[in-house]
C-alpha cells in the first residue's frame, strides 16, 4: 500500500518514539532492580531491617538480651565479625548510662546448634535501677575496629546501626538464696564483694 511521504514520516516518528519509550522503560527499570539488590546486599541504612528482639525477664538484676539482625557471615569469614565488626549499646535510665559491648552470635543459638554461621548479633544487660530504660545500638565496621579505643573508629555498618528503643523494668520478684534478690556483687575496696541491692557481703564458706 502507498503512503505519501509525510504521512511514511509519521508512521516512522509514531514507530521510533514507542520503540525508545519501550526499552527506556525497561532500562529504567533494570537499574532500579540492580541499585535495590546493592542496597540489600551492603547494608544499606535505609533497608528495611527486623526489629530488635528483647528477652528476658524485664527485672531489676536480671539478664536482659537484646537481638539484632545485622549482616549473614561466619565464625572465619573476612572481615571477621569478631574483630572488623564493633557493636556497642548505650543504656540510659535517668542519670544512669552504661555502654556495653556486644557480640556476633552466628544464628542466635550456637550452644545448642554449634552454628558457626548467621546473622544474629546480641548484648546482654542487668539493669541496677527500675523503671524505663532507653537504648541505642552502635554498629561499626573496620580493619580491628572491635579493639579500638575510639568507639567510633571504623565507619558505619549500615543494618541496625542507630536503632533504638526502650523497655520498662519492674522490681525483682526472687527471694531467698537466688542472689537476684540481693543485686549484682561488685567490689567495693574491701576484702569481700557487696551485693549492690542488700549492701550485703558475700562471704563464701566452703
Amino acid at each position: 500500500m502507498y503512503y505519501s511521504q509525510e504521512i511514511n514520516n509519521i508512521i516512522m516518528e509514531n514507530t521510533l518514539y514507542y520503540f525508545i519509550k519501550k526499552i527506556g522503560t525497561q532500562i529504567i527499570l533494570s537499574l532500579c532492580l540492580t541499585l535495590s539488590a546493592v542496597h540489600l546486599s551492603t547494608g544499606n541504612p535505609l533497608a528495611e531491617q527486623a526489629s530488635p528482639e528483647i528477652t528476658g525477664e524485664l527485672r531489676l538484676w536480671h539478664n536482659i538480651t537484646i537481638s539484632f539482625t545485622g549482616p549473614a557471615t561466619s565464625e572465619t569469614a573476612q572481615p571477621n565479625p569478631f574483630t572488623d565488626y564493633r557493636l556497642d549499646v548505650t543504656f540510659k535510665n535517668g542519670d544512669k548510662t552504661y555502654v556495653v559491648p556486644g557480640y556476633y552470635a552466628a544464628d542466635g543459638n550456637a550452644a545448642q546448634t554449634s552454628a558457626t554461621r548467621g546473622s544474629q548479633w546480641k548484648v546482654h544487660f542487668a539493669p541496677d535501677a527500675t523503671g524505663t530504660w532507653t537504648y541505642r545500638a552502635s554498629f561499626r565496621k573496620g580493619n580491628n575496629v572491635a579493639v579500638a579505643d575510639d568507639a567510633l573508629s571504623g565507619a558505619s555498618a549500615g543494618y541496625f546501626n542507630g536503632a533504638s528503643g526502650s523497655f520498662e523494668v519492674s522490681a525483682t520478684n526472687k527471694t531467698g538464696r537466688d542472689h537476684r534478690a540481693k543485686g549484682m556483687l561488685r567490689y567495693v575496696g574491701k576484702h569481700h564483694l557487696r551485693f549492690a541491692g542488700t549492701r550485703e557481703y558475700f562471704i563464701k564458706g566452703g
